[in-house]
C-alpha cells in the first residue's frame, strides 16, 4: 500500500513539472518599460521584452556586449484597434565592436502571433540577427509620429529563473490593463494561470496523503503532522494578507490564490481532526467488551 502511495504522487508531481515547463520555455522576460527615453540593456543573449510607448521622441537602447556574440533583435506591437505599424530600429555603428550600422524596418503586413504563456496577440515586426563584438550598440526605437505602444524584443536564449517568474506574475496584470487594454484578471486565463494552479494541486495532494495518514498511522503523529501543516499554511496566509495591503508585490491574483489554498488546507485539517477526535470519543462510549 505504501510503495502504491507513493508512486501516485511521485507520478503526479512529475505531470505537473511537465505541464509547466512548455509554458517556461515559450516565455520571453519582460521589461514595462513604459515611458523611458533610455534603457540599457544587459546579458543580450538572454530572450528580453520591452514594452513601452514612444511619446514625442525616438527611444534609445543602450545594448552592452562583454564577448563577441550574435545579437537578436525584433520588433512586434500589440494587436489592439488602431495600433501603427511604421515602426523601425536603426543600429548606430560603434568603432572596435565589429559591426555595421543598419535599420530594421518592414513596411509591409505584419501577421499576427499568438504568445501563449501570457495569452496575448501581437503583430509581429522584422527580426535581425547580426554578429557584434564588444562594446555597447546603441538601438533607436522610433515610428512616423513618434507615438503609440511597442514592443522591443533582445535576444533568444530562454532563461526563466524564480525571480523572472515572481516578476512576471506581478507585471502581468498592468501589462494587460495599461497595454494591451484589457482587465488585469485575463492576464492570468493562460499558462501563467496554469503555473499558479499548481499549488492547488499540491495542496489536493498533501490533503490526500493527510487522509492516508489518518487511516494507517498512530494518533500522536498524525497530531504532529497536522500542527506543521497548520503552521505552514499560518505562514502563508500572514504573507498573502500582508502582501494585499502592502501593494501585492506578488499580484492580487496570486495573493487570493494562496489565500484560497489556505482556507482549504485549514478545512481538511480540521475534518482530520474531527474525525480523530469522533474516534476517540467512540472507544470511550463503546469501550472494548472483556470476556
Amino acid at each position: 500500500m505504501q510503495f502504491r502511495f507513493n508512486k501516485t504522487i511521485s507520478g503526479l508531481a512529475l505531470a505537473f513539472i511537465f505541464l509547466l515547463l512548455p509554458a517556461v520555455a515559450l516565455a520571453h522576460s519582460p521589461r514595462f518599460v513604459r515611458e523611458q527615453k533610455v534603457i540599457e540593456v544587459t546579458n543580450p543573449d538572454i530572450s528580453q521584452a520591452f514594452y513601452g510607448w514612444l511619446d514625442g521622441q525616438a527611444v534609445l537602447y543602450k545594448i552592452k556586449t562583454d564577448v563577441p556574440q550574435q545579437l537578436y533583435i525584433q520588433l512586434l506591437v500589440p494587436d489592439v484597434k488602431g495600433v501603427k505599424t511604421d515602426l523601425k530600429a536603426e543600429l548606430k555603428a560603434h568603432e572596435g565592436v565589429g559591426m555595421k550600422s543598419f535599420v530594421l524596418e518592414d513596411k509591409t503586413a505584419w501577421p499576427r502571433w499568438y504568445e501563449d504563456f501570457g495569452g496575448e496577440w501581437y503583430l509581429e515586426g522584422p527580426e535581425l540577427r547580426q554578429d557584434v563584438g564588444t562594446g555597447t550598440q546603441s538601438v533607436f526605437v522610433s515610428n512616423a509620429d513618434l507615438y503609440g505602444p511597442y514592443v522591443f524584443v533582445v535576444g533568444e536564449k530562454e532563461s526563466f529563473t524564480p525571480d523572472e517568474m515572481l516578476a512576471t506574475l506581478k507585471m502581468l496584470p498592468q501589462l494587460h490593463q495599461e497595454f494591451f487594454l484589457r482587465p488585469w484578471y485575463s492576464s492570468y486565463f493562460n499558462r501563467v494561470g496554469l503555473f499558479m494552479a499548481i499549488p492547488f494541486a499540491v495542496l489536493a495532494i498533501i490533503v490526500f496523503a493527510m487522509a492516508m495518514l489518518y487511516r494507517h498511522s498512530q494518533r500522536l503523529l498524525r497530531r504532529v503532522i497536522l500542527a506543521c501543516f497548520g503552521t505552514a499554511l499560518l505562514a502563508l496566509t500572514v504573507l498573502a494578507v500582508w502582501d494585499l495591503f502592502n501593494g501585492s508585490m506578488f499580484g492580487m491574483a496570486t495573493d487570493f490564490a494562496v489565500l484560497f489554498a489556505c482556507l482549504a488546507g485549514y478545512a481538511g485539517i480540521v475534518w482530520i481532526w474531527s474525525k480523530d477526535k469522533a474516534g476517540i470519543q467512540e472507544v470511550k462510549v463503546n469501550p472494548p467488551s472483556g470476556k
